[in-house]
């Protein structure tokens, strides 16, 4: 298996602004040539270097959101993992949201993510938030209707996995 390994921040300070500021950085690219890595898309910030690898924002509003992007060949097998997650206030709580593949999870509760194998790139969102404007975003992503995607690499493999989107928790049976 190959290892894809990352960093991002995010966060708020108190002399952060929101919107590209000095607490920004911008993503290296990959020495490696997989063009794999994490990163924030910010063509607003600089369209002819658009990949950060942080986005700090201020600290006026408490409630905050920041889409990322892993990318990554089909083989990578990749785990995100947070911290710093135990200096949020009791009254917030920090989501992350799969937005490839409609899953959430509470950070506070579990602080590891897997990233299903196979994904090329996943769209991402970490929420900072109260519990009522999590859950107006969770309502977003979460599949309402069953879906069953075009199965990768292909069909002839010895390997192949096909996606499915179900609107409630369930067991299913292929045959």
């Amino acid at each position: 298996n190959e290892k894809l390994s990352g960093e991002i921040s995010i966060g708020q300070q108190n002399k952060a602004k929101d919107g590209y500021d000095r607490f920004d950085y911008h993503q290296p690219h990959t020495l490696d040539g997989t063009g794999g890595g994490i990163y924030f898309y910010r063509p607003q910030w600089n369209e002819n270097f658009p990949l950060f690898a942080s986005d700090m924002r201020g600290t006026e509003n408490a409630a905050q959101s920041w889409d990322f992007t892993v990318s990554a060949n089909g083989s990578q097998k990749i785990v995100l993992s947070s911290e710093a997650v135990n200096n949020i206030g009791d009254h917030l709580e920090l989501y992350l949201l799969d937005q490839t593949n409609g899953r959430y999870q509470n950070l506070k509760e579990k602080s590891t993510y897997p990233i299903p194998a196979g994904n090329q790139k996943t769209q991402l969102k970490i929420i900072l938030g109260t519990q009522a404007e999590i859950q107006n975003e969770i309502r977003k992503i979460v599949p309402r209707n069953f879906a069953l995607k075009a199965n990768y690499p292909n069909p002839f493999n010895p390997q192949t996995t096909i996606p499915l989107q179900l609107a409630a928790e369930t067991q299913i049976e292929l045959s």
